[in-house]
């Protein structure tokens, strides 16, 4: 079986018609999240099983709640993607269950808004800063891991580009940290045939059942997925997209052929 990563995205047009995920596994970085949950609900429903690193055994059992019946193709390991030693082990469980990886996708990280930028502490800094720390070990130790022809996506967020909530000061310095990340490896893999794109996401998300989602005030974790799964698996390489609205995500989402939207 060819081993898929989760830990991150961005948007092809179309499909191949012989690139069914049946049978394939994927790893996924943050399923416990409203968006690493969308996303490992789209590869499992294309038929690939999910590998994903949890924190601790009572995070496993909720996950595996909250998925039902999907919780079968789910494969949780023990493991803190922040942590140096941790992510080296998370790495060997794949090594040795599933040997390599056909794409990585990553996706860490959540909301803050602990106060502006002047206000903070160093140990708050370094607190919220941790979830970077997870993206550049995913990228170091899960990378070199990915098949040839594979992919390796990050998501990150729009408050990259632009503080527009000044109390979440730190969530624009973690995810301009994310961005830097995947700039880098996106010019390491310019020679190479596998693919890194950055997937950044400037709309709220939730769960595709809630009431917000439904109202059209938030995008859906659901079609977030899609998105990226669409991106696994197209050609799209070393182009950062943003999806500003939730139309352009439901068009991104969307498995009929759609024009190609430009990239930002």
């Amino acid at each position: 079986d060819e081993l898929i990563v989760l830990l991150g995205g961005s948007f092809s047009v179309c499909l191949k018609a012989n690139m069914s995920l049946g049978g394939r596994v994927v790893f996924v970085g943050g399923v416990s999240g409203v968006i690493g949950e969308g996303i490992a609900r789209a590869f499992i429903a294309e038929g690939a099983t999910v590998v994903s690193p949890v924190r601790s055994e009572e995070s496993k059992a909720a996950i595996k709640e909250t998925f039902g019946a999907d919780a079968s193709k789910l494969d949780l390991v023990l493991g803190e993607m922040s942590q140096e030693a941790s992510a080296i082990a998370v790495r060997e469980h794949i090594l040795l269950h599933h040997k390599e990886l056909a794409h990585a996708v990553g996706c860490f990280g959540g909301w803050w808004q602990g106060g502006v930028l002047s206000q903070q502490t160093f140990e708050t800094y370094r607190k919220v800063q941790s979830a970077s720390d997870a993206h550049f070990n995913t990228a170091t130790k899960i990378f070199p891991l990915v098949a040839h022809n594979g992919s390796f996506t990050f998501i990150t967020g729009g408050m990259a580009d632009r503080c527009f909530v000044p109390p979440a000061s730190l969530v624009t310095v973690f995810n301009a940290t994310i961005g830097g990340i995947a700039q880098a490896l996106i010019g390491e893999a310019q020679s190479s045939d596998r693919r890194v794109n950055d997937f950044r996401i400037c709309q709220l998300v939730s769960r595709d059942s809630s009431p917000e989602v439904a109202s059209g005030q938030k995008a859906s974790n659901a079609n977030i997925g899609k998105a990226v799964v669409r991106l696994a698996l197209g050609q799209e390489r070393g182009v950062t997209v943003r999806v500003h609205t939730i139309a352009e995500l439901a068009a991104r989402a969307d498995p009929a052929p759609a024009p190609v939207f430009a990239s930002q």
